[in-house]
């Protein structure tokens, strides 16, 4: 998800269309079952792939990068808010596994 739990709950795509929008994914790329089975762990690994990615932009201070981790507070509120996606995507695996592959 581009935005945390909590912020997510608050709009049209609030947790019952998250699973089924990721069911249709997969579908659309006509993904088999070992492959469902993989995403929700692809995607826990992305998200922390994609830190390491923006603390590097924000090092070598890449514009967009620094704007974007000053407008979320700065690195500490940047690392709070991924550190929750991270756990939501933990908890919300079982759900996905299910949407996914029943």
């Amino acid at each position: 998800p581009a935005l945390p739990p909590e912020a997510l709950a608050r709009t049209e795509f609030a947790g019952a269309r998250l699973p089924h929008r990721l069911r249709l994914i997969a579908d659309g790329y006509g993904l088999c079952d070992a492959e469902r089975r993989s995403l929700p762990e692809a995607l826990e690994q992305y998200d922390e792939v994609s830190r390491d990615f923006v603390r590097d932009m924000v090092d070598q201070g890449s514009p967009p990068f620094v704007r974007s981790v000053e407008r979320a507070g700065g690195w500490a509120a940047w690392e709070r808010t991924k550190a929750r996606r991270g756990r939501w995507l933990r908890e919300q695996r079982p759900v996905l596994l299910s949407a996914l592959t029943g």
